[in-house]
């Protein structure tokens, strides 16, 4: 959904249902540049801070700044040939196995979640599963501090739901 403030910054969740991310939430910010798709492609940003600052352990995304890598996907960003639902595509691809399995280590943000994922894969899907249990948490899930985020979530009651 585009940002209440600015139409070239939209929000979006993830919901996982499969694979070590399995149960995660994960919310995004997706900011278009004024030159796109002519120059620029959009760039993604997880907004998904853990205690110390930690973020999403995801070999793509930068554990301190959200930041999630397209580079390996879209090597040459052209326009007219890539537009946003393929970045999005690829976004929610990249939480699965094949896409994790074919990542090069240039284009990871996150060596630590890289590495890990080669060389300890099952500590890597426990940390995984971290992410996504801590992604519903109350203090995550909840966290609507950003006023331009028309994506809120919020506790619904028993009664309320009954309703609907």
């Amino acid at each position: 959904m585009p940002s209440a403030d600015n139409f070239h910054i939209w929000y979006g969740v993830l919901f996982v249902h499969k694979g070590f991310y399995k149960g995660g939430v994960f919310k995004f910010k997706l900011n278009i540049p004024i030159e796109y798709p002519f120059f620029y492609p959009p760039t993604v940003q997880f907004i998904f801070k853990l205690i110390n600052d930690v973020g999403l352990f995801h070999p793509l995304i930068h554990p301190e700044t959200g930041n999630f890598s397209l580079t390996q996907q879209f090597k040459d960003w052209a326009p007219h040939r890539y537009y946003i639902f393929h970045v999005l595509h690829y976004v929610k691809k990249s939480f699965k196995k094949d896409v994790l399995d074919n990542l090069t280590e240039k284009h990871c943000l996150n060596k630590d979640a890289f590495d890990t994922y080669h060389d300890h894969p099952k500590r890597f899907g426990t940390m995984a599963k971290q992410c996504a249990d801590l992604s519903t948490s109350d203090t995550v899930l909840y966290d609507n501090h950003n006023e331009s985020n028309p994506i809120q979530f919020s506790k619904l009651s028993d009664e309320k739901l009954g309703k609907f």
